[in-house]
């Protein structure tokens, strides 16, 4: 138990404690910014400063917010917070941008005498579901409250750190300090007197059950504040630091697992195993979880000093096709802070190979769909996901979104399709339904791609990307298509008569906005010139061709018109753009020149719409 005793003179006031109050958000870029100078600014004041976190609820998501808004959203009225991260000193003091916060900030404020003591102290009941809080306030120096009621202690309960495996929200942060997590009795605190005499004291109690969704009860802390409201001044803070439990492990982190699994039937896994305790740490059980279901245990034996770590290695962990989450749980006789005691992973692995077709619609709650599977390469949280407020030409309400929105710029996110058996087509094609806009220019990509070699090697089949990409104007909202915002698109698969075929969208985050995708279609087709979209017809010759190939084209409507030639592996070797044309009739004549002798697909795109036949070139 730690309290926040502050010494004085009486009659000339007391040592001040200043309060900050940030206001910040796991999915705000410039708090990403601003927070690693400014927490180690308030890391060195530890002695000066008493600091509170308020996760907002914009600019996007972040479940500390989710957690304790009803008491977040007063604190930003109070202050009329508009944009973050925004921090309060002392109330009234300053009011700024963190980034323009220093040493001098702090000790300008500190040098002023506070007419008031406050001493802050909590214990957590036998059972560590409660928290008890005494605090003491004294005058030390004759105060009166700007007016009737305006005197007011607050008391916040706070996290002093939350450190997540992978940001929880898109701005990159994963480590959050002296974050709210409750409030005492409310946002709004408790009125004190409004005269107070020297020597003048009051004493208050609070006890209340700890939040179920505190991330780590070992880390518990209390910051306490009298502000008076007219003036919005804090006249004097106090805290109690967070109280270390005799016996208390932590699972750091999990790691070491594949992003992308395939042709192995188990793996191995690196856990940190940490002894936040008081007491020396000499074993533990691990037990190791896939999906939630118990796989097995783990014994560990050793001899860890309070604050030290140690990796563990973990064996045998099953792997099965498609998206699974693997978990560590360590255990320890005593040990009643079992919030903090897991670490996990995700892992995508590949699915035993099957014959086309494959159709997908993303009907099913069930996400990713059996055999399918994500990898989240950045381990940023963010990537595909379903979506039930939108699908391909209105059909039904469901599609996949890969969410570029809030996903940070080049951040990478793979989408695996089950395994192929290609071994009795001589051509595949993957038909699908498309959406997306562009925030303002942003050139968003996504590539879809084949391997015969579980991952080693890709091949590109087909890539959009930007202005090519976009179905629907740019939009500065996060972008939900309409019905008519959606086009169908396709492309040849490389690899015939293959056994073993993966493919996956490969999706580049330029930080726009959303792609969108439905109604996957994975068939054998083995007839020249076979397409499902009728508002193309072309005619190539001469077929062979030697330097060049004419197309004869004749189009329904009109569009940006692109001509792609790829070989029977599926891979691009040459694109030509024709520009915006016209509906009817048009000749075009691309060179061949520089592709050597063999049949390749040539594909004419209208806006999306796609046209596919053979050319043989001599």
């Amino acid at each position: 138990m730690a309290l926040g005793v502050l010494g004085f003179a009486q009659g000339s006031g007391a040592t001040r404690m200043m309060l900050v109050e940030e206001f910040t958000n796991a999915s705000c870029p410039p708090c990403a910014a601003a927070n690693p100078a400014f927490n180690a600014l308030l890391n060195q004041n530890v002695s000066k400063v008493a600091a509170i976190k308020y996760q907002t609820n914009w600019p996007g998501a972040d479940p500390m917010n989710a957690q304790t808004q009803t008491l977040v959203a007063p604190r930003v009225t109070y202050y009329a917070v508009s944009g973050v991260p925004d921090a309060a000193g002392d109330g009234n003091f300053i009011q700024d941008h963190p980034a323009n916060w220093n040493q001098g900030t702090i000790d300008t404020r500190s040098a002023v005498a506070s007419p008031f003591t406050l001493n802050v102290s909590h214990v957590l009941s036998a059972d560590f579901d409660s928290v008890y809080i005494t605090i003491q306030a004294t005058a030390v120096t004759a105060v009166n409250a700007s007016g009737a009621g305006a005197m007011k202690l607050r008391v916040a309960m706070t996290e002093r750190e939350i450190a997540f495996t992978s940001a929880p929200g898109t701005n990159g942060e994963k480590e959050f300090f002296d974050v709210m997590r409750d409030m005492y009795p409310n946002a709004n605190g408790t009125v004190l007197n409004d005269s107070w005499a020297v020597n003048a004291t009051q004493t208050f109690t609070f006890s209340r059950g700890i939040p179920t969704y505190v991330y780590d009860k070992s880390q518990i802390g209390v910051v306490a504040f009298i502000q008076d409201d007219g003036s919005k001044e804090v006249h004097q803070a106090g805290k109690s630091e967070p109280i270390p439990f005799a016996i208390d492990v932590k699972g750091v982190a999990l790691t070491g697992i594949p992003g992308f699994l395939c042709g192995v039937t188990t793996t191995t896994a690196n856990f940190e195993l940490k002894n936040v305790g008081a007491n020396p740490l000499t074993s533990a059980t691990l037990d190791i979880k896939v999906d939630g279901t118990s796989v097995g245990t783990q014994p560990w034996t050793g001899n860890l000093a309070a604050g030290a770590s140690t990796p563990v290695v973990i064996n045998n962990i099953p792997v099965t096709g498609g998206s699974h989450t693997v978990q560590v749980v360590a255990s320890v006789t005593g040990d009643n802070n079992t919030n903090n005691n897991a670490a996990s992973a995700m892992y995508a692995a590949a699915s035993a190979p099957s014959a086309p077709p494959i159709v997908e619609g993303f009907e099913t709650a069930t996400f990713p769909p059996a055999n399918w599977a994500r990898e989240d390469v950045g381990n940023d949280g963010i990537g595909w996901e379903r979506r039930t407020n939108a699908s391909g030409f209105g059909n039904s309400t469901a599609c996949v979104r890969v969410y570029f929105y809030q996903s940070p710029a080049n951040q990478i996110d793979n989408f695996y399709l089950p395994k192929l058996d290609l071994s009795n087509a001589a051509t595949a094609k993957i038909t699908f339904d498309r959406a997306y806009a562009q925030y303002q220019t942003e050139n968003d990509k996504v590539e879809i791609q084949g391997s015969t070699d579980c991952g080693a090697t890709w091949n590109t089949y087909w890539t959009k990307s930007g202005t090519a990409m976009a179905t629907a104007p740019a939009t500065t909202s996060s972008f939900v298509p309409t019905n008519t915002q959606w086009v169908k698109d396709s492309c040849w698969i490389g690899a015939p008569g293959n056994a073993d075929v993966q493919l996956r969208l490969k999706a580049t985050s330029a930080y726009g906005n959303n792609a969108l995708f439905d109604n996957f279609n994975v068939e054998i087709v083995n007839t020249v010139g076979i397409d499902k979209f009728d508002d193309i017809k072309f005619g190539i010759y001469p077929n062979p061709a030697h330097s060049v190939a004419n197309l004869d084209m004749n189009l329904k409507n009109g569009g940006n018109v692109t001509i792609q030639i790829a070989n029977l592996n599926g891979q691009i070797v040459k694109t030509q753009s024709q520009g915006k044309l016209a509906s009817g009739a048009h000749k075009v004549t691309v060179d061949t020149d520089n592709l050597a002798s063999g049949t390749y697909m040539i594909t004419v795109d209208v806006d999306g719409a796609t046209k596919t036949q053979f050319l043989n070139i001599q």
